[in-house]
């Protein structure tokens, strides 16, 4: 008898996931941000996404910061770029999305954002509901 070999995957979404990125320079050229893939075949659904500016903010860090606490200036924002994001499996967003990101000129006299924080789930196609899971068996 030869060898069988199993491999059983299981995923479910449990809770929110989030995207916390930084811009990458001081000038926005052409970078985008990721919201990685969903497991499964679920989509994207957007719960929240907030633009902010971080006094902290460092693009020449080795991997920018951009800490968002309460000395942050932010707003919310359904930009049309990040609610496109809802229903597909992936999405990657323009950081074009922080510029003039503010309906006024706001925290210290600054335009544009320096950050993007998206909170969203990964639920079933169609839907809003995190309900069922998805099973995948290979032998």
């Amino acid at each position: 008898m030869g060898t069988q070999f199993a491999n059983y995957g299981f995923c479910a979404s449990i809770g929110a996931e989030e995207l916390h990125a930084c811009r990458e320079a001081f000038d926005i050229g052409n970078e985008v941000f990721e919201i990685p893939s969903c497991p499964c075949g679920q989509v994207i659904h957007v719960r929240s996404a907030v633009i902010g500016l971080s006094p902290q903010w460092d693009p020449d860090a080795d991997t920018p910061i951009c800490p968002m606490n309460e000395a942050n200036c932010t707003t919310e924002t359904s930009h049309s770029d990040i609610m496109s994001c809802n229903q597909a499996t992936s999405c990657r967003i323009s950081q074009q999305v922080l510029k003039y990101a503010f309906p006024a000129e706001l925290c210290g006299g600054q335009e544009h954002g320096n950050f993007i924080r998206i909170v969203y789930d990964c639920v079933n196609p169609g839907t809003t509901s995190q309900s069922g899971s998805c099973n995948s068996h290979f032998f």
